[in-house]
């Protein structure tokens, strides 16, 4: 505008401006030139334009030999797409403790298809044979046992999912490796692959009590994972005991976490055998831990007393119609009596039959007796003959 010719550098420092998207985006450098004629500007970026970009391109105004200006023009394009499509894989490259359950999803940017223009189909990720698909699942590394999935892909061809079909083993080593695609426009993928090692299964550390336990008392078990899954993890839903490989039934389980389950001794044959938990959000069975089962303390048998109307300074036997083994001790016990009357307890081990025990000492004092009988076992809740208590009654002579 001032009569002197265009240089490159006028050029550069702003006759002709070049932004991605708008007036208002951000400046791409370039390189100018001007042919002879002073007719044909040249723009060579600095660096190669993004691909599949709008962009906008400005003339300030100029003028000719005559001093007419030019009016200001821009225009915009979008450059052709040359970028092959990005992915990421869920889980991320080298994640810990991922679900045993987990699906396997791998993301694109824009719609991918085969190498052959064809569209994608589930059969062609999962291969003809594990290990031979678009996608392979594969133990430990690239020559790895081939693990046996379903895959799907969404409708836009965006987004494949694996889901494996079986449970994944614990804390094991997996590597997933997604074979070249390419998008609409034949720009082609290169192979990539991660690895993730899945969560470890449940685990038993100790028993309270530690030992044994008779049929029909609570257990509990302390240890870690016995509920949830996954990274970060998820669910919450009840765990499953086994003992001797059969389910303890639910309604058995009162309370449980990640951390502690408490249950009530089934009803199953005594005897040493190993606990197992199952983590039913992860689908990890805990290794065994042994365990002994008692016969649960029987006070069904029938309880004589001699006689309920004992005479003055007399002790009374009382019978037990049948008892347990030695384990089970049987023990007589003063629930309520007269004043100034002190009962020493007394006790006795199963023998498989009947036992007496006996009111000790005499019962010297008027008023009513009232005792129970206690069945204990080693780790075993103590119970007592049903409370129809003795009531044991001596009457002075008149």
């Amino acid at each position: 505008m001032n009569n002197s010719p265009i240089t490159p550098a006028d050029i550069e420092g702003g006759l002709v401006e070049l932004r991605e998207t708008n007036s208002g985006g951000t400046p791409v450098l370039f390189t100018a030139t001007i042919d002879g004629t002073n007719k044909i500007i040249t723009l060579t970026p600095v660096q190669p334009l993004a691909g599949n970009t709008l962009y906008y391109v400005k003339m300030n105004p100029v003028e000719d030999a005559s001093n007419n200006p030019s009016v200001t023009a821009n225009s915009t394009f979008t450059t052709d797409d040359t970028l092959p499509p990005s992915f990421t894989f869920a889980p991320t490259d080298a994640s810990i403790n991922f679900s045993a359950v987990g699906n396997i999803i791998i993301t694109f940017n824009e719609p991918i298809r085969k190498l052959d223009d064809t569209a994608i189909t589930p059969t062609d990720i999962e291969g003809a044979t594990a290990g031979t698909g678009l996608v392979e699942l594969r133990e430990n590394n690239s020559g790895g046992t081939a693990v046996v999935f379903t895959a799907t892909i969404n409708g836009a061809n965006t987004i494949i999912t694996l889901n494996p079909n079986a449970t994944l083993k614990r804390d094991q080593l997996y590597y997933v490796e997604m074979n070249p695609v390419e998008d609409a426009v034949n720009n082609a993928t290169v192979a990539d692959n991660i690895t993730f090692r899945t969560e470890d299964r449940p685990s038993i550390g100790s028993f309270v009590p530690a030992a044994e336990r008779c049929i029909g008392d609570p257990v509990t078990i302390i240890g870690s994972r016995f509920t949830g899954t996954g990274n970060p993890v998820t669910g919450g839903t009840p765990p499953t005991v086994y003992i001797n490989a059969v389910a303890v039934p639910a309604l058995n389980i009162t309370s449980f976490n990640a951390t502690q389950i408490i249950f009530t001794m089934p009803s199953i044959a005594a005897g040493t055998f190993p606990i197992t938990v199952r983590n039913n959000d992860s689908d990890l069975l805990s290794a065994g831990s042994s365990f002994d089962v008692r016969p649960a303390i029987d006070v069904t048998f029938p309880v004589t007393p001699a006689t309920l109307s004992p005479a003055q300074n007399t002790s009374v036997d009382i019978q037990i119609g049948n008892t347990q083994s030695p384990s089970y001790s049987y023990a007589l016990i003063l629930n309520s009596g007269p004043v100034g009357y002190t009962a020493t307890t007394q006790t006795t081990t199963g023998n498989a039959g009947a036992r007496t025990l006996t009111t000790t000492p005499a019962l010297n004092k008027i008023g009513d007796y009232v005792y129970k009988i206690d069945v204990s076992r080693a780790n075993c809740v103590t119970k007592h003959f049903p409370i129809h208590l003795l009531h044991l009654q001596w009457l002075p002579c008149r």
